[in-house]
């Protein structure tokens, strides 16, 4: 908590798997739920179709964090996320996580921060596995910006 009270939270978005126009909703959310005092967006920002990023980069204070993507298969970019999630909710004492986009692979990455105390809310695709979505304290539709209704939940699992 924050000398206000308010949870401390941090928000990772990999840029390449999240609409952009979901951003600012996604933004105005997560800041209803406390204080956002670490934000970045993970990308090879040289690639086309990222320009549309920019002005909310500034405009909700979110870091550009940079990854050249050199194969089609591999994206440093979702490494360099799921590193720093952990590092920082340990560093930066953060009481909860948000991670947005296509985080299908971030399982392992979500139980750490579970480890570390962190409450974890995964936003992402209506694709998002069950499996995954279990694994979260919370999990957020990118596309409408809500979370799911009592019928589309699953439940989570913890060990």
């Amino acid at each position: 908590m924050d000398e206000t009270g308010e949870p401390r939270l941090g928000v990772m978005l990999h840029a390449p798997t999240v609409d952009v126009a979901a951003v600012t909703d996604l933004c105005s959310l997560v800041a209803s739920w406390g204080s956002v005092v670490v934000a970045r967006a993970y990308a090879d920002w040289t690639r086309p179709g990222l320009q549309g990023w920019f002005p909310l980069l500034c405009e909700h204070r979110i870091g550009l964090v940079q990854h050249f993507q050199t194969r089609p298969e591999h994206d440093p970019a979702m490494i360099a996320l799921a590193l720093d999630a952990v590092e920082v909710t340990r560093v930066a004492a953060l009481d909860g996580v948000v991670l947005a986009g296509n985080a299908g692979s971030l399982t392992p990455v979500i139980g750490r921060l579970h480890e570390a105390g962190a409450w974890v809310v995964l936003a992402g695709p209506r694709e998002t596995p069950v499996q995954v979505r279990r694994w979260c304290d919370e999990f957020v539709y990118l596309d409408t910006r809500r979370a799911p209704t009592n019928q589309d939940r699953h439940g989570r699992h913890r060990a």
